[in-house]
């Protein structure tokens, strides 16, 4: 997800905002927001220097990988699930200037007044050079990263000489719905109220018409995408379990009576395809 072409506290607070939505409207309640601020290049060039000086003076046992990351890209070492908690390293906060620490304050007003859960991590980077600003993840109850992200304003201008400022995040899936499954909050509901089968290419005119008019009620509308023969129809009741099926073929457009088969009631009837909806 991307929210582009637009910066600032509020940009940044839309984002957590969403990702806060979808987590409580899933029913996860006990998530945080892991947050670190990486500022502009200058900012991002600073501590890098810093992290440099740091691990020079100390003569860090740095892994094979991070021995090269020192000399390329030192901030990746903050990453490294071998070298990131054997060292005490400088904190990214002891670089922010005047204009940074504005910038954190208002934007912890706003959390604060809306109640999104955060903390801050000031060894939190992501590892991508891109980052700029607001970077962020999800993790839950100790486990692996749900989620993660951050803005990235150069990126568009990097890639396509656009000046399009920018923050985005991804999740995911699997992970999401391993956790799901595991504390038993996924809720699979495939059965469909109302299917329309469609068993020629003609009957698909009045199904978007009728599944647009059902829109209005509280009931699950569903049809057939493709055109098929009713020898498929087994398939389609045990997959999508219909409490009534409307079956529209040749016979039924050309009489203008429509069957329908309610499957909980056992039976089945005809209606004049003008009052379907009705």
């Amino acid at each position: 997800m991307e929210l582009i072409n637009s910066r600032g506290v509020l940009a940044d607070y839309q984002i957590l905002k969403l990702v806060a939505d979808i987590l409580y409207n899933l029913g996860i309640k006990n998530f945080t927001f892991n947050l670190n601020y990486l500022g502009d290049s200058t900012t991002k060039e600073k501590y890098k220097s810093k992290l440099k000086k740091f691990i020079e003076k100390n003569a860090l046992d740095l892994c094979e990988i991070c021995q090269k990351r020192y000399q390329t890209n030192p901030l990746r070492i903050l990453d490294c699930l071998l070298c990131k908690n054997k060292f005490s390293y400088p904190s990214y906060k002891e670089v922010w200037d005047k204009g940074d620490n504005n910038y954190i304050n208002e934007f912890n007003q706003i959390l604060d007044k809306f109640n999104l859960p955060y903390q801050y991590d000031f060894f939190l980077v992501r590892g991508l050079d891109y980052y700029t600003g607001l970077i962020f993840e999800v993790n839950l109850e100790g486990e692996k990263t749900l989620l993660g992200g951050g803005r990235y304003d150069k990126l568009y201008q990097e890639l396509g000489n656009i000046n399009a400022p920018a923050i985005g995040f991804a999740i995911g899936i699997e992970r999401l719905v391993d956790h799901l499954e595991e504390k038993k909050l996924l809720k699979i509901d495939s059965e469909v109220d109302i299917f329309f089968f469609a068993c020629v290419s003609e009957a698909y005119s009045d199904i978007l018409i009728w599944s647009k008019e059902l829109e209005k009620y509280p009931m699950v509308v569903d049809y057939n995408l493709e055109v098929r023969k009713v020898k498929a129809l087994p398939k389609i009741i045990d997959y999508y379990q219909p409490k009534l099926l409307i079956i529209l073929g040749e016979k039924e457009l050309k009489s203008k009576k429509i069957l329908i088969k309610d499957w909980q009631k056992n039976q089945e009837f005809l209606v004049e395809k003008e009052k379907i909806t009705e």
